[in-house]
């Protein structure tokens, strides 16, 4: 468990979310309904650990334990690879991941259900170039040698997809090299684009060295034709997980929820207590708004935590999209069913 990684304060200014929860828990009350009937311990795990309101999590995870009325256990996993091993194991209950893994996994014989968003589609995985770079668009990058992720992987699925549907091209039609960390082939010249998620451009983008082709929200407006962010990164779980434990993941959505209203109360706050002491994973408050930023927590309502109908019917068209270009199998019969959408 990484209660090593946990501070328990309150923020300057503001009665911190450490703070209720301490006086909550000292009056003997719990901020989250059902607590009582939470599992012993639940295994959490995630990517690379730089998402925000996974950094408020381990920042308050001994208090969240405490009302949660479970032995929280926070691992961050270097790949999505090593991620995804883990929970096919059973070594992580819940994983922090995205909505393509889902019926990714289902048609593999795990039944998993998606929980709660914890990022929206701001910018999402985009593809970068250079600066003195002549490509400005994504058909110029045709037979043009890049590096992107996996063609497993769940982020970048999203442009097998939309590639596909603005402008009829396959990951065929690029010389691809597939890698874990495709920044690491920028240095290479005969590289003409990488694709890179929101910790890397925040990094990346301060150097002045290189700009932006497409992004992820620009391609999903022109297929959508709206400016209503995208559900992107958030939990999933078996779903006899969800099954066993429907008031644990009730109270722990609810959780996230009251991250996202001390965030939007608070944000200055909450960027320093998640880019100081212990906590920190080497990104500064700036890099860490910048993700923040591109994880859309500026943009949307708290109450986007909540699953609604409208994120169903986006990705009943997004899960077409991905078995058009040969990311799943088939289109899921009931996107539905493989959401946690509440009644």
């Amino acid at each position: 468990m990484i209660r090593k990684h946990t501070r328990l304060r309150g923020w300057d200014g503001a009665l911190g979310f450490s703070v209720i929860m301490v006086m909550l828990l000292g009056m003997g009350c719990s901020l989250l309904p059902f607590a009582s009937k939470a599992p012993r311990q639940v295994k959490l795990g995630i990517s690379g650990g730089t998402q925000t309101l996974w950094l408020s999590l381990v920042e308050h995870a001994e208090t969240a334990s405490q009302s949660l009325g479970t032995d929280l256990v926070l691992t961050a996993f270097p790949t999505e690879t090593e991620l995804r091993e883990a929970f096919l194991r059973g070594d992580v209950d819940i994983i922090a991941t995205l909505p393509p893994a889902v019926p990714f996994l289902t048609q593999r014989g795990v039944q998993v259900k998606f929980i709660a968003p914890i990022s929206w589609i701001r910018e999402g995985y985009m593809f970068i170039t250079p600066l003195d770079s002549a490509v400005t668009t994504m058909p110029q990058l045709v037979d043009k040698p890049v590096a992107v992720f996996p063609r497993s992987h769940p982020g970048f699925a999203y442009w097998q997809a939309f590639l596909l549907k603005n402008y009829g091209l396959r990951i065929d039609n690029l010389t691809a090299v597939e890698s874990e960390t495709p920044e690491k082939f920028l240095q290479r010249s005969e590289i003409t684009a990488v694709a890179t998620g929101s910790a890397q451009w925040a990094v990346l983008k301060g150097t002045g060295a290189y700009r932006k082709i497409s992004d992820l929200n620009e391609e999903w407006r022109k297929i959508s034709g709206s400016d209503r962010l995208l559900m992107f990164g958030g939990y999933a779980a078996r779903s006899d997980f969800g099954d066993r434990n429907r008031d644990f993941v009730n109270a722990f959505i609810q959780l996230n929820y009251e991250f996202l209203l001390d965030y939007g109360a608070h944000k200055s706050a909450v960027m320093d207590a998640i880019s100081s002491g212990k906590n920190n994973l080497g990104l500064s408050k700036e890099q860490n708004e910048s993700i923040a930023w591109y994880l859309g927590l500026d943009d949307v309502d708290p109450k986007r935590v909540f699953i609604d109908e409208q994120d169903v019917r986006d990705y009943e068209l997004i899960y077409k999209l991905l078995a058009d270009a040969g990311f799943l199998d088939r289109a899921p019969s009931s996107v539905r069913d493989l959401f946690y959408v509440r009644e």
